[in-house]
């Protein structure tokens, strides 16, 4: 089912002193048609249906149908970028002009790694801040990973060293060895 399969494209661009990751989704014709079809469907079962259903299931099919077009216009169009220099780590989300971006310390952040997915969880990249865990490059392979954090142990190897560990001991930051 080569056909259905989602992608994402993982551009990663080191310059002296800062790391730049693009991450676009990419999807296939097939499933692009496959999503368009299914809400096309559900749209229609909304339509024909509207004047019998109560008030609350008009809610639900209004918020279903306006939420899944938002997500899915989002997901084809959008692109995700993450930049990491000595400072701060910065994560924007954007499409078409309308960005949102969020900024980390360096000094507030530690246990960078790549999370493997689960049935609920996308996976990506995770880092604790402070007290939280935020979650960023969402769905990316194990590989994208490993390359981005291989990038970043070569390009800013003090950076790594504090974020790839946790604060009581930095002894388990592992070199990858990778080459270029």
């Amino acid at each position: 089912m080569r056909g259905l399969k989602i992608g994402q494209t993982v551009a990663i661009l080191s310059t002296s002193g800062m790391i730049r990751v693009s991450i676009r989704q990419s999807f296939t014709w097939v499933l692009l048609g496959v999503s368009l079809l299914v809400t096309g469907v559900f749209a229609e079962q909304a339509y024909f249906h509207w004047a019998e259903s109560p008030f609350w299931l008009r809610i639900i099919f209004a918020w279903v149908l306006a939420s899944t077009l938002v997500t899915f216009i989002y997901r084809t169009l959008g692109e995700e970028t993450i930049e990491i220099n000595s400072r701060k780590v910065a994560i924007s989300k954007g499409f078409h002009g309308w960005e949102r971006r969020r900024e980390y310390e360096i000094d507030h952040c530690r246990e960078l790694e790549w999370s493997e997915p689960s049935r609920h969880d996308p996976g990506g990249l995770t880092c604790k801040v402070r007290w939280r865990r935020i979650q960023f490059a969402q769905g990316i392979t194990e590989d994208a990973g490993i390359q981005i954090l291989a990038e970043l142990q070569q390009t800013l190897p003090d950076v790594a060293q504090k974020i790839c560990s946790t604060p009581a001991s930095k002894d388990h930051f592992v070199s990858l060895g990778l080459g270029r």
